[in-house]
């Protein structure tokens, strides 16, 4: 059953129906937070976690790189290359091996995919939708800046971190599991997670940096 509950932090990317036209939203900071330049890169991997046994490392390898820039619909987005290698193809949550090209851009503080899609938010405590799936039941996803800054450490070093976290809603079940992303001012995204929804204590899956290079 808790690997049925397993949720997908990726799934913001195809289930997504989050917008960021709230008229209170500050206005763009002049401060590059994502790190949105070409030539910047990242490497992480991913690892299983559970209470009892802690960080396990897998052999899945994430390199991501932005490569240049494109427009869409009057909007300049970031593209970005990434390469994945090490999936035997024993679990599916892992992404499989390949070559993916995604698009980012800063919209007001929100990093958003060209689907319209909402990974991040730097500006504003206030909770906000993110998007609706199913996984066997219909889930609805709700993410909130968390106050104050986190030291967060990685193979890469320690980070000074904002922290959003996704909490789940279904009206017939008790969704216990939160899934956190962490991302630094000038660096990018430091750590996300997948988690069992079923989960009170963050087991299971994490994409964590380990290496990267930025302007």
């Amino acid at each position: 059953m808790k690997r049925i509950l397993i949720i997908v932090s990726m799934l913001a990317l195809i289930y997504s129906c989050s917008t960021n036209n709230d008229s209170s939203t500050p206005d763009v900071q002049e401060e590059n937070f994502y790190a949105l330049t070409v030539g910047n890169s990242w490497e992480y991997r991913w690892y299983l976690y559970t209470p009892e046994e802690g960080l396990s490392p897998n052999s899945v390898t994430e390199s991501i790189s932005i490569i240049g820039t494109e427009d869409f619909n009057n909007n300049l987005y970031y593209k970005f290359k990434k390469v994945v290698s090490g999936n035997d193809g024993s679990n599916p949550t892992y992404p499989s091996n390949g070559e993916y090209f995604e698009h980012y851009r800063d919209s007001l503080g929100y990093l958003v995919h060209s689907s319209g899609a909402i990974l991040f938010v730097n500006n504003t405590i206030d909770e906000f939708f993110l998007y609706e799936t199913n996984v066997g039941f219909p889930l609805t996803a709700y993410a909130k800046l968390s106050e104050g800054n986190f030291d967060f450490t990685t193979e890469a070093g320690t980070f000074d971190c904002l922290e959003m976290r996704i909490r789940f809603e279904n009206p017939d079940y008790e969704i216990p599991g939160v899934n956190k992303r962490y991302y630094a001012e000038g660096i990018g995204l430091i750590k996300d997670e997948e988690v069992f929804l079923a989960s009170p204590d963050g087991a299971g899956y994490q994409r964590r940096l380990e290496s990267y290079s930025v302007q």
